[in-house]
């Protein structure tokens, strides 16, 4: 029987930041990352870099729209 996939979810506790890997932002103070403020960031290394629980954490809580605005203008992709 095969399992399914581990969902992420984050309760009204717990923020976007505090679900994802601090290794993901090697380069920026881990506990100073706001999920509004550093949205551009965030979005670029989940997008770049993060693992499939990561990526489902992150889309829905910036949706669709906003996630795309910011992969659009992207160098790196």
């Amino acid at each position: 029987m095969r399992n399914s996939p581990r969902r992420v979810s984050i309760s009204v506790m717990q923020t976007l930041v505090q679900a994802l890997r601090p290794s993901l932002f090697w380069d920026a103070d881990f506990a100073q990352l706001d999920d509004e403020r550093h949205a551009a960031h965030i979005i670029q290394r989940v997008v770049e870099r993060s693992t499939l629980d990561e990526w489902r954490a992150t889309r829905p809580h910036y949706g669709d729209e906003r996630m795309k605005a910011v992969v659009t203008q992207l160098r790196s992709l």
